[in-house]
This record gives structure tokens, sequence and C-alpha cells, in this order.
């Protein structure tokens, strides 16, 4: 009787853990999400097109704004201001008359000397008539250096004489600045003048402007270094291609010096490329299918990478490309399998195999 009881109650104790695993089972299946439904969803959510537009490379450096030409006007002879015809904040063309100096000895040697030169064109000898000439000339320059005139367009910025005032020769009369071209003078490194070339593009950007951004080009590259450092520094010249009445000297901006660049190609980014065995691929992805593809590179920003061939512009890539990390060494594996009859050393790698570097792509071209 015992024996019968203690069998039913191993029966029983059976039944109640299985059915308890099946519960188990059945709860802890429902907890799991279907998983080739979870790793669309989520191969969906690590993809981007790829698109067609331009990669350039640049070097950043940083500066203020200059006026193009900043003038200062001086007197040629003495005399006393006569006529002061602009004021601060004037604006003037080249050519235009600032100032007049007491002029009335220099107008009578002037007319003296016209006359002198007409009579000797009528009576005099060779030598007579050169000697009138010269006097003559002598006479024009003295009359025209009590004309104070704008060598430059631009605006008066300074004025230093008033009406009346006495000057002598090369006292400063006004200060005239180009208010419509810029320039900025940089210092670029050693490490990096060999990139900077005549001509070159510029992007400068003016962070109080609402980092508004003006085209420019580099116009003087340096020879000779700039003091001592280490670094050693050589000093570029950019001038801005636009004007902006807005811009004014000793604004700070931010430079970018274009030092390559792609247009229209097809551009992916960086990530969404691995390099194996020298060789670059992406992962194609259609539907819920993907494939690995190799491609050519060319000119990257760090960011995008302008892709040469192997890939159409607005296809559908993986954007991180973790997949590839294994399809493409088990490739390379695979590839190399040893032959039957070899032996492989589990602590080391297979004869044959080659070692799988992945590398990720910085700025610059390929």
């Amino acid at each position: 009787m015992k024996r019968k009881k203690l069998f039913i109650l191993l029966v029983v104790l059976v039944v109640i853990a299985g059915g308890a695993g099946g519960v188990y089972y059945y709860l802890q299946q429902r907890k799991k999400p279907n998983q080739p439904f979870v790793d669309a969803f989520r191969m969906r959510q690590n993809t981007v097109v790829a698109t067609r537009g331009n990669i350039a490379t640049y070097i950043s450096s940083s500066g203020t704004l200059e006026p193009a030409a900043n003038v200062t006007v001086a007197a040629e002879t003495s005399g006393e201001i006569k006529e002061l015809l602009v004021k601060k904040n004037d604006v003037v063309k080249e050519g235009d008359l600032l100032a007049v100096l007491e002029n009335e000895q220099a107008e009578l040697d002037y007319i003296i000397a016209k006359r002198d030169y007409e009579a000797a064109l009528i009576d005099g000898d060779e030598i007579t008539i050169r000697q009138k000439a010269i006097q003559l000339k002598n006479a024009e320059l003295a009359l025209q250096r009590t004309e104070i005139r704008a060598p430059i367009s631009g605006t008066i910025v300074e004025v230093h004489v008033d009406d009346k005032d006495r000057v002598a020769s090369g006292t400063s009369i006004v200060q005239i600045v180009d208010m419509q071209n810029f320039k900025i003078n940089l210092r670029i490194s050693e490490l990096e003048i060999s990139d900077i070339k005549q001509d070159q593009n510029v992007i400068v950007t003016v962070s109080s402007l609402g980092n508004q951004t003006y085209p420019a080009k580099i116009t003087n590259v340096g020879v000779l270094p700039v003091g001592q450092g280490d670094p050693v520094t050589y000093p570029v010249e950019v001038r801005l291609s636009a004007s902006d009445d807005r811009l004014r000297p000793g604004m700070n901006c931010n430079i970018d010096i274009v030092t390559a660049q792609a247009t229209d190609v097809v551009v992916v980014p960086v990530e969404s490329v691995n390099r194996v065995g020298g060789r670059s691929y992406v992962t194609v992805v259609d539907g819920d299918d993907t494939k690995v593809v190799e491609v050519q590179l060319g000119l990257s920003d760090g960011l995008n990478v302008a892709v040469l061939s192997g890939l159409e512009p607005y296809t559908t890539i993986l954007r991180t490309n973790y997949s590839l990390y294994i399809d493409a060494a088990a490739e390379l594996v695979g590839e190399t399998q040893p032959q039957p009859g070899q032996s492989q050393n589990r602590g080391a790698p297979a004869v044959g195999v080659p070692q799988v570097q992945f590398r990720s792509i910085t700025g610059g071209r390929f």
C-alpha cells in the first residue's frame, strides 16, 4: 500500500513539474518578440541613402578683417590750408580733391614759366626751348602739389587739419580706408603651408554677423617664416571677393581654406564604409535583404566620403556596417581554409588565413 501511494505521489509531482515547465516556456516565448521582425526593424533604422553632392577638405584658421587699403594722405609742400573740402566719414573716389593749399605764388610761377616757354618756341634756340620746357614742368608740378587729392577710393576716417592751418611738407592731412575691400592676414604652420596655393578658394565666416559666410581667395603666400616658433609659421594673405556694408575692420573671422574638392560625386557617410584587406565595402539594402559590394573611394572630409565606382546614387545602404565585419572576415577565411590533411593549431591563426584588420576612414584621398 505504501509503495502504491509513493508511486502515485511521484506521478503527481512529475505532472506538476511538466506543467510548470510548459507554462514557464510559454511565458518566456511570449516575452520574446519575433526575431526576424526585430532584425528587419533595426536594419531599417540603420540605413542611409547614398546621395550625389560635393566634398571638400579644408585647413581652418582664424583672424580679423583689415581694410585692403589704408592710406594716410600727407602734404607734398608747405603752406597754409586755403580750403578743406572733406570731413570725417565722407566717401571719396580716387582723384577727388581733398584740400587746397595757398597757391597764389605757385600760380604766378606757372603763368610766367608758360609764357617764357611759348616765347622760346617762336625765336629761341634748341637749348633755350629745352630749358624753358623744364622750368614749365617744374612750375606745373609745384602748382599740382598745392592740390591734395585722394590716392584711393574709400572713406575718410580721420581729418588731421583745419582751415587756415599752416602745414609743412609731410604733414598728415587725412586718412582714407577702403571699406569695400577687406583682407585677412594669417599665419599658417609649416605642417600645412605646402597645401596652400595662390588663388585657392577660401570661405570666411564672420560670427558677429550671424555666421555670415563670404567667398575669398588666397592672394599671397609668404616664402619667409614669421618670427621664430615651433612649429614655424608663414604669412598668408586672404582677400574677400564680395563686399558688404556691414563689414568693419577688426571683426573676428573663421577661415576655411579649400585644399581639395570633388564635385557631383556619390557621397556616403564614412561610418558606412569598411576597409578589409586593402579593399573598401558597403552593404546595400534591398527590402529585407543585404548585399556587400566593393567600392572605389575618393576624397573624404572625415564625415563623408566620395564613392568613385561600385555604387549608384540614391542606393540604400547600411549606415553602420557592423555586419560587414563578420561577412568580410568569413569570406576571407572561407577562401583560405586549410586543405584536407593540414593540421590547425587552435592557439594560433590557421596556416594561409590572413589576419583581418578593419581600418576607419579619416579625411583625405584613398
